[in-house]
């Protein structure tokens, strides 16, 4: 129904950059860079709900047999988050 990948970068300890990419949400893959929703924030204080309207403003899923644009959309922004924080540990870890 939806796919979706994340990337975080950090350094010493702060968000350096963010990125989502997204399939199933529209006619071709779409990336949303969410680095200006989190940019600077300590490792352990990111708040994804900035990001996931800024995923929800770039993105135009349409529905069909298998989910309603509603449904997309929503799945975008709970995978996205869900996405995010992974590549947020992740990167801790390596960091650590």
């Amino acid at each position: 129904m939806v796919g979706v990948g994340a990337l975080v970068r950090l350094v010493d300890g702060a968000v350096e950059s963010a990125r989502v990419a997204l399939i199933s949400v529209g006619l071709t893959p779409v990336v949303v860079d969410v680095t200006e929703t989190c940019a600077g924030a300590p490792y352990d204080r990111v708040d994804w709900q900035a990001a996931q309207d800024a995923i929800a403003a770039a993105i135009e899923p349409e529905g069909d047999i298998h989910a309603s644009a509603q449904y997309r959309e929503h799945l975008a922004r709970v995978l996205s988050a869900r996405a995010l924080q992974q590549a947020l540990d992740d990167a801790a870890a390596k960091e650590a």
